[in-house]
């Protein structure tokens, strides 16, 4: 009995330690410049994390008749990562809108998540981390809505 004890708590300690330790890992290598594959729909934003607990989301709308982009504008945000999740908090209005992300994939290059729309659907997104502020609207690969 005693010994069932002692293994029970060391796997929940364990279980609580690579928790953390995965919420490190996503949090240390998620501070950065990201920029997203573009959609189907020509949405290709380009986010920023910062150590700060900050996010800046760069809009972009890739157009790919004219090869060109526009900038449609600057979302600043707060952000907090839990287990393999980063939750986006946004002020609007004196209103809180949360957007969660899964992360599937992240490593010192690529990231991928998923943008839960509802309990049953998700948009996959594909980033590559970028030294700056710039779509990749010249890929020819777009990411599925």
């Amino acid at each position: 009995m005693k010994n069932g004890l002692i293994l029970f708590c060391l796997i929940i300690s364990f279980a609580a330690y690579a928790n953390k330790k995965t919420m490190i890992d996503i949090s240390d290598k998620l501070i950065g410049i990201w920029a997203m594959q573009p959609l189907s729909n020509g949405i290709a934003n380009v986010v920023e994390f910062s150590k700060d607990g900050k996010v800046t989301n760069n809009m972009f709308y890739c157009d790919s008749l004219k090869k060109s982009y526009n900038k449609e504008g600057v979302e600043v945000s707060r952000y907090e990562v839990e287990e393999n999740g980063v939750y986006i908090l946004n002020l609007e209005n004196q209103t809180i809108v949360e957007t969660a992300l899964v992360v599937d994939h992240i490593n010192e290059q690529s990231m991928s998540v998923r943008q839960l729309v509802d309990p049953e659907n998700a948009i996959r997104i594909s980033y590559i981390r970028v030294e700056t502020i710039e779509p990749l609207c010249r890929l020819t690969t777009y990411n599925s809505i």
